[in-house]
């Protein structure tokens, strides 16, 4: 095998494989006010102690949404202890794995980049373990620790999920068998990008299109900034001045979508 055509597979791989890019979620440090007129010290003290003291507010997440106490073991609809240790899974597991998905004011789970690291963290060494009665288990310790509509939403797409990730499995075996030896240019990345393109149709029949789009709203972005700029390297019909505007529009495009999310 040509190393072109080992660089071309192994790049489609790696974003086919890849369903978390690495991101660092910052926050912005608040402003401090300056206030240019000089105010009397009595005054100002006074105006102070009027002043309603709001409480900051706070995230909710499936961490403080979840209720230990429901995952008791005489709750007849909860694993005990000696089947827990046949599961490729714990309750302590679980939490861990999910506990910083957010919670927004109406009480929905907020699907973006940080809920898909926490179901890779989730499901990603695990999936090809559960069955349908392990699987169902896994979905019943989270409904129980999270009563109402998160702990429905979050078992169902914790399930979702792992379809996805078994069609995943075969999705990749298919295209990774049959891969065709092929020079590394502009043509065979573009085939690359049909092929992500197909992986992306697969997510949304498992998990929908709504759900899909947010989820995977930056690993797109960074699938569709890698497929760009390797194009860009490799088309020699553009000048170094063309190919530098281009590259910077790019990049300007990308940051613009992980900037957004994470707003």
């Amino acid at each position: 095998m040509s190393n072109n055509k080992k660089w071309s597979i192994a790049a489609v791989l790696i974003v086919l494989g890849c369903s978390v890019g690495v991101a660092l979620l910052t926050k912005n440090s608040p402003k401090q006010q300056n206030n240019d007129q000089p105010v009397p010290a009595q005054i100002a003290n006074r105006s102070n102690s009027d002043k309603p003291v709001t409480a900051p507010k706070v995230q909710r997440t499936i961490a403080s949404e979840w209720q230990w106490q429901e995952l008791g073991a005489d709750d007849e609809s909860n694993l005990d202890h000696d089947r827990e240790s046949s599961m490729p899974f714990t309750r302590q597991s679980v939490h861990d794995a999910l506990q910083e998905v957010r919670v927004d004011e109406n009480g929905d789970i907020v699907l973006d980049h940080l809920a898909l690291v926490s179901l890779d963290e989730a499901l990603e060494r695990i999936y090809n373990l559960l069955d349908g009665e392990s699987l169902l288990e896994l979905q019943n310790i989270i409904e129980s620790a999270l009563p109402g509509k998160v702990g429905q939403q979050t078992a169902l797409l914790v399930g979702n999920y792992k379809g996805f990730l078994d069609a995943k499995d075969e999705f990749s075996q298919i295209h990774r068998d049959s891969a065709v030896n092929t020079n590394q240019s502009v043509g065979s990345l573009s085939n690359d990008q049909a092929l992500y393109k197909e992986l992306q149709d697969l997510r949304e029949i498992h998990l929908g299109s709504d759900a899909s789009n947010k989820l995977f709203k930056i690993s797109n972005a960074n699938a569709e900034f890698m497929f760009e700029s390797m194009k860009l390297g490799l088309d020699n019909t553009l000048s170094d001045e063309e190919r530098t505007k281009r590259h910077s529009e790019l990049a300007k495009r990308h940051q613009d979508i992980v900037g957004e999310e994470n707003n």
